[in-house]
């Protein structure tokens, strides 16, 4: 992709401390970006003033979530290529370079962390070498590999402004607004992977993800299984192998878990249900499905509306029988 226009999409929510580091990381970029677009949501510090002082286009809009700021700079980005950039993190020199040369026909490429903190000292050298097993997804078919947990995280992102429009806007209760991305694009046909140079992920005790104790490691366990559940609840036979699904739906409920034991909430709170929730369950169970992989996968569909029916949990016992 020869010399592609970049726009940088940087959220920020209350982040003066570390924003202007971030933002020096993306101007000193040897692939220049087009423009740097931050959104300040409903910040009350000097997100906004930091923001306007490095020259980047600032768009101000009420505390609405990661999500909604990433989706409103999704529609205001001009560039080519789209580039996140968390307001907290630092990219490394040569990072978008690298990643336009290696995005090949991808449609996103995202890349390894190296964990820091906030002074800058190096805790952690690769992220991914901790907590994925094995060679992290890429090409075409790593969606099912992508649905047990997020490799992509946000500063890591490149992704096309086509298929940015193409898949439509991130759904605004969901939080992990770079695990949607991934998933979305990977369901949609290729992504890339490169490995260096890695994203200076900050760890800090204003992280809302990586890095988390308590309360607040509950509330990212609730983002993660809403966004499982968000994908589970209309994942096809042939999107992801039964043991991709297998392990998608235990992952779940170990989110599910996890949240429990750091918030001391029930179980509904963490993943609500309704009447269309419940009925949408009934329908997954009352089609017939001759295709055993199809079966499963309806089963799973029918427990991401109602995690506690039991007759989805005797569907996906027999379904899974019949897979295995």
């Amino acid at each position: 992709m020869p010399d592609p226009t970049v726009s940088v999409l940087v959220p920020v929510h209350d982040g003066e401390a570390f924003l202007g580091e971030a933002l020096e990381s993306a101007l000193a970029q040897e692939h220049a970006p087009l423009e740097l677009i931050v959104v300040d949501d409903g910040s009350a510090d000097a997100s906004a003033e930091i923001a306007a002082a490095y020259g980047a286009r600032v768009i101000r809009q009420g505390n609405a979530g990661t999500a909604a700021a990433v989706n409103a700079a999704r529609a205001a980005a001009r560039g080519e290529l789209l580039a996140l950039l968390d307001a907290d993190d630092r990219w490394p020199a040569g990072k978008l370079s690298r990643q336009i040369e290696a995005l090949g026909d991808a449609g996103l490429i995202y890349g390894d962390m190296t964990v820091i903190d906030g002074d800058g000292t190096v805790l952690c050298d690769s992220w991914l070498e901790l907590v994925w097993e094995g060679e992290p997804p890429s090409g075409r078919s790593c969606f099912g590999a992508l649905l047990t947990a997020n490799a992509a995280t946000a500063s890591s992102i490149v992704l096309r402004a086509d298929l940015s429009r193409r898949l439509g806007p991130i759904p605004p209760h969901l939080r992990c607004a770079d695990w949607w991305l991934a998933l979305s694009a990977a369901r949609a046909g290729e992504i890339a992977y490169l490995p260096e140079p890695r994203t200076g992920y900050r760890s800090h005790e204003g992280n809302i993800g990586l890095g988390t104790e308590g309360p607040a490691l509950g509330r990212a366990h609730v983002r993660r299984a809403a966004t499982q559940r968000c994908f589970l609840g209309e994942v096809r036979a042939g999107e992801a192998t039964p043991r991709e699904l297998a392990l998608a739906w235990n992952a779940f409920e170990r989110n599910v878990s996890e949240a429990l034991a750091h918030l001391g909430s029930p179980f509904e709170s963490i993943v609500p249900l309704g009447p269309a929730e419940r009925e949408r369950a009934w329908a997954e169970l009352g089609a017939q499905h001759e295709d055993p992989a199809e079966a499963l996968a309806a089963a799973v569909r029918a427990l991401a509306a109602n995690p506690w029916e039991p007759a989805a949990h005797a569907a996906l016992e027999a379904a899974w029988e019949l897979v295995a």
